[in-house]
């Protein structure tokens, strides 16, 4: 299993969890805002302070972010040990021989942790599809992502 692979089978887990907690949210928001009942009225009420409904929810966010900046590090990681004389992405390992570990190659966190998902979770997917968000910022570390 690559790096990858098991950052996105964590990924996947934190995801769910983060889902199930904004979906609930939303349905006490809904529930709220419709005293008298009417759910359509209340989704009107709520969506111009929510345009994207429950993925818009703080921890849906956290998760991503988390993820981004892990990969975004992970990434920066791997392409300086490659600069630094390890194999390149262009060129082949060895023809013929065992690799002790498979060159995966550097993943965009965008791609892993949106674009993957139709086809690892569909369910996460169809929840994530209204989903606009950019984890620029600082780090732990107070660098810049």
């Amino acid at each position: 299993m690559s790096v990858y692979d098991s950052i996105t089978n964590d990924y996947l887990n934190d995801l769910r969890v983060a889902r199930d907690e904004a979906l609930a949210w939303w349905d006490r928001l809904l529930k709220d805002s419709a005293p008298d009942g009417d759910m359509l009225a209340a989704e009107r009420r709520v969506r111009p302070r929510w345009p994207a409904g429950a993925v818009s929810h703080p921890r849906v966010i956290a998760v991503y972010r988390y993820y981004f900046l892990m990969l975004d590090k992970l990434n920066d990681e791997r392409h300086a040990a490659y600069e630094m004389g390890g194999p390149s992405r262009d060129e082949g390992i060895g023809w013929g021989e065992e690799d002790e570990e498979e060159w995966d190659g550097i993943v965009e966190p965008r791609f892993l942790l949106l674009d993957t998902l139709e086809a690892v979770a569909p369910e996460l997917a169809e929840f994530m599809s209204r989903f606009v968000f950019c984890a620029i910022g600082a780090d732990p570390d107070d660098e810049t992502a």
